[in-house]
Parts: structure tokens; C-alpha cells; sequence
């Protein structure tokens, strides 16, 4: 399995399938040799797979919060919004303080148009962790799509701040400042 992570890290994504998928033969009774296996698949289109690796993973250990986030990923991923949303929203319930959880939960609402929402859970993002600058860069972005333009500039300033290698932050304020 860690093979397998490690390839997928590297980005060699044909391979680490494979890698998993003979983890998950010698060890098949652990939910985490699944989700090893899902996000490489993911990566590769084959997201059906990934799902059911998702679905086998969750059934091994319904508890395991990091099986619904890695779902959440995957149904986003795949377009399917509202059924992302509803996995995200099960790992929350099972942990509400995966801040990885409220930020997916914020890219998939934006992506929907609920802009209120997705502040929302980019702000609970942020309370979980004060020093993540892609979430305020993310709550900023959707600040300026919401017309709502000091608002956003006071993000990206905040946000540059937290990364300011981040010429990202930098070139999102620029064309907001060009818009203006």
C-alpha cells in the first residue's frame, strides 16, 4: 500500500492501481488499503472503480470519516454534485473539525451557486485553521464573483499575507482590481 501512495504522490498514476490493488490482496480487511486505491483511479477517469473502492472502504469501517471526504472527491470530480455534497455532509456529522471537510464543502457549493453557503463552510474552514491561505483565497474568489468587491480585496490581502509566495493571491487581486 505505501507503494502504492508513493506512486500516486509522484504522480506515476498507472501504476499505483496495481500497487494498491495488491495491498488490498494480502490485506483486504482494512478500509485504508481501499482508499488507497480510490484516489489514484479517480485520477486515472475511472471513477466508478474508485467509487465502489469508496463504498468497500466505508462498509469495512463506517465510522471512518476520511471515506465519505474521499467520496466527496470523487462525486465532485465526476460532476455529481449533490450526491458529493451529501458524502461531504456525512463526514462532517462524523467529524466537525476536518477542516479538509468544510473546504470541499465550500468548492462544491460554489460550484452550485449557494455563494452564502460555500462562505459559510469556507469560514468554518478558516476557523479550523487560521494560517490556510488556499481557503481565504478561495472565500475571496468567491467574494469578488458575488459582486461583493472590498470584501474580496481584504481577503487576498489577508491571504497574501498567510503565503506570499503565492503569486496566485497576487494575480487574483490584480484582475479584480482591473474589473473595478
Amino acid at each position: 500500500m505505501r507503494l502504492g501512495l508513493v506512486l500516486f504522490g509522484l504522480g506515476r498514476d498507472e501504476e499505483a492501481p496495481a500497487s494498491c490493488g495488491t495491498a488490498v490482496s494480502l490485506d483486504s480487511g482494512r478500509a485504508v488499503t481501499y482508499l488507497a486505491r480510490a484516489l489514484p483511479l479517480a485520477r486515472l477517469g475511472r471513477g466508478e472503480e474508485a467509487l465502489a473502492a469508496c463504498g468497500t472502504a466505508i462498509d469495512l469501517d463506517p465510522a471512518l470519516p476520511d471515506a465519505n471526504i474521499s467520496k466527496a472527491y470523487i462525486l465532485a470530480g465526476m460532476g455529481r454534485a449533490a450526491e458529493a455534497l451529501a458524502a461531504c455532509d456525512r463526514a462532517i456529522e462524523m467529524d466537525g473539525s476536518l477542516q479538509r471537510a468544510h473546504f470541499l464543502r465550500g468548492n462544491i457549493l460554489a460550484g452550485t451557486e449557494r455563494g452564502d453557503e460555500a462562505l459559510a463552510a469556507y469560514g468554518r474552514a478558516i476557523e479550523l485553521d487560521v494560517y490556510d491561505g488556499t481557503a481565504r483565497m478561495r472565500r475571496a474568489d468567491l467574494l469578488a464573483a458575488l459582486g461583493r468587491s472590498s470584501e474580496a480585496l481584504a481577503a487576498y490581502d489577508v491571504a497574501a499575507e498567510l503565503g506570499p509566495m503565492n503569486m496566485e493571491v497576487y494575480l487574483r487581486k490584480a484582475f479584480l482590481l482591473r474589473t473595478l
